[in-house]
């Protein structure tokens, strides 16, 4: 277990490459994809070495089940009011669903945007501060296993 945390903090990823994975991540788990984004993300995973596999599943744990039906809700009223100028202007599924996809990609994109460059600012920062993050995470699993 531990040497799979090691290898994950010691990612032979560019900042950008990082930054990058995480960004394309939330873009990905921000649509309605109905679970084929992780399909997705195992295809791209295998196939581009430049992709971040710890920066994906970051992404993919912010945007986790619990919390997407917010953004269902939001794009759905982001769509809305693109496209007919009101909150809650639905009067059918099928424009429901435009809704959800137009509201959906335009969320999609702001969030992507934003979360490149927090999470750029954020590994720079990480990488040059040397903080000893393994080494706290190692000791503190030790003392939990000791303790039990």
């Amino acid at each position: 277990m531990m040497e799979a945390l090691n290898e994950a903090f010691e990612e032979e990823h560019t900042d950008r490459e990082i930054a990058f994975s995480f960004a394309f991540g939330i873009f990905i788990t921000s649509l309605p994809t109905l679970g084929l984004g992780l399909i997705l993300f195992g295809f791209l995973i295998e196939l581009a070495g430049f992709i971040s596999r710890l920066a994906i599943a970051a992404s993919i744990v912010i945007m986790n089940p619990l919390t997407k039906w917010l953004f269902y809700l939001s794009g759905i009223n982001l769509g809305s009011l693109i496209l007919a100028g009101q909150f809650f202007g639905i009067k059918g599924l099928e424009e429901a669903i435009t809704y959800l996809l137009i509201g959906s990609i335009v969320l999609a994109v702001i969030l992507s945007v934003t979360s490149y460059f927090v999470a750029l600012k954020l590994v720079r920062a990480y990488r040059n501060s040397e903080l000893e993050v393994i080494d706290r995470l190692e000791e503190a699993i030790e003392e939990k296993l000791e303790a039990s």
